[in-house]
């Protein structure tokens, strides 16, 4: 059961979340742009996730998937869940996980022009 202090977005927050992000990193560059692009999704497939299973915000995710933050920053396993197409698997053979490990790369400023190509497909 998710804790009072833990933040709670529903799904209008989310889709807000989605867009604004968006919409800022579609007129930036560099570090910020992509990692504003992969918040921006993260927000959409947590908002669709909530529709489509009927929950009222991100403190519902614990009881549905079993872990307090749902699946956190993986993409891949959001979109595994709700049955998207996975745009990753043409990375599969790269010997890195490139969704998993972009999203840290990108918050601390590792270098990440071996994942610009997916970063771009992504929003």
């Amino acid at each position: 059961m998710a804790d009072k202090k833990d933040v709670r977005a529903t799904v209008p927050q989310l889709k807000g979340a989605f867009r604004a992000h968006g919409k800022v990193a579609e007129q930036g560059e560099g570090i910020s742009e992509k990692l504003l692009r992969f918040y921006a999704n993260e927000c959409g497939l947590k908002a669709l996730y909530l529709k489509e299973n009927k929950l009222n915000d991100t403190g519902d995710l614990e009881n549905q998937i079993g872990k307090k933050y749902g699946h956190g920053h993986d993409l891949i396993r959001w979109m595994d869940d709700l049955k998207l197409p996975n745009f990753s698997f043409k990375y599969k053979d790269i010997p890195y996980d490139p969704v998993k490990q972009v999203h840290e790369k990108l918050r601390y400023g590792v270098d990440t022009s071996r994942h610009n190509e997916l970063l771009k497909s992504i929003y």
